[in-house]
């Protein structure tokens, strides 16, 4: 980036002057409405000059030739009718592979870069996850009508195991991360990357949907409803002073970290929709939803921000809370 002092001033000669801007200064403006903050270097002879080339940062952040994640996927289930209701599962095994991973420039023993800083940051495609889902699901093909109103109802249950190697995009591994090394979890003895993932996974999750439409003051009305239940789960907390030594367990690592495990509670939430549309004009149609998700404004504790870079505890991090949408539209 160049600096001059007038426009007056070509950019061609702020180069060839090649002054670099070491400094700032204020500056009264021409029309004395205040002060403006101006650069300014010394040229070779030691001479101020108010033109001249304001130096680049160093970047922080290296990108290497990323390839794109990919997921290798089984998967078996079954459907099966019994009466107006439809059952069906399903298992999954997932593999992700090539999840792109922060690291820094020492523990990928990278090369020092002119332009970049020291032990800068580096993305590459060393994650990789493995997910086991079992899947249930039970619900009406037909809708029940009572009274004039078509009912449809749904209900799943799940159980989802998830482990993997990193935290998420955004954070950096530690260089114990990256070599893998053990770590106590729960007073069990593992490896880091088979400790369970907490931020997202959810052990058991239960379901249940209702579906509702009907005619009312000239109008087709809708009304749905979810009715969602996770169950209690364990989530790492850390803290670095309870790292223990590496010799101990036998181990040729300096250190074990310990992380304890924090017990959250179950979570309920309900969250719901009503809407209607009118006709107005032939194909014209007018309508509006109302939707409130986590109508009972629940306070769900959803995982635990913990940091094993740090010496902090634990924060607990907790669900949305209750929220309202309303639309209003026209179709044409």
């Amino acid at each position: 980036m160049l600096w001059r002092d007038s426009p007056a001033v070509r950019f061609e000669d702020v180069l060839a002057g090649d002054v670099i801007c070491t400094d700032t200064e204020k500056r009264p403006k021409e029309d004395g409405s205040g002060t403006t903050t101006v650069n300014f270097g010394y040229d070779k002879n030691g001479n101020k000059s108010y033109n001249c080339k304001i130096p680049t940062r160093d970047n922080s952040t290296r990108w290497s030739q990323l390839k794109t994640p990919y997921d290798d996927e089984f998967m078996v289930g079954f459907t099966q009718d019994i009466g107006a209701f439809k059952l069906s599962g399903k298992y999954i095994h997932r593999n992700g592979r090539n999840e792109v991973v922060k690291s820094r420039q020492k523990f990928e023993n990278a090369p020092t870069i002119d332009g970049y800083s020291n032990n800068y940051y580096i993305y590459n495609n060393s994650g990789k996850s493995k997910t086991d889902v079992i899947a249930l699901k039970i619900e009406n093909e037909k809708p029940i009508v009572w009274k004039g109103i078509e009912n449809r109802f749904s209900f799943t249950a799940d159980w989802t195991n998830t482990k993997r190697n990193k935290l998420n995009y955004t954070e950096a591994l530690t260089e114990s991360e990256k070599e893998n090394e053990y770590i106590l979890w729960d007073g069990d003895l593992v490896r880091w990357s088979d400790r369970p993932a907490t931020n997202f996974n959810q052990p058991y999750t239960l379901k249940f949907a209702t579906y509702h439409d009907w005619k009312m003051l000239g109008g087709k009305w809708n009304w749905s409803n979810l009715f969602s239940w996770t169950s209690s789960k364990k989530v790492m907390d850390y803290y670095s002073k309870d790292n223990l030594p590496g010799s101990d367990f036998g181990l040729p690592q300096a250190e074990v970290r310990q992380y304890k495990a924090v017990r959250l509670p179950s979570a309920f939430t309900w969250d719901t929709k009503l809407g209607a549309e009118y006709q107005v004009y032939g194909k014209n149609t007018l309508f509006f939803n109302i939707e409130v998700d986590n109508l009972l404004n629940k306070r769900n504790k959803i995982h635990t921000d913990y940091s094993a870079r740090y010496e902090t505890e634990s924060d607990i991090v907790f669900g949305t809370g209750r929220s309202i949408w309303l639309e209003l539209g026209y179709r044409f």
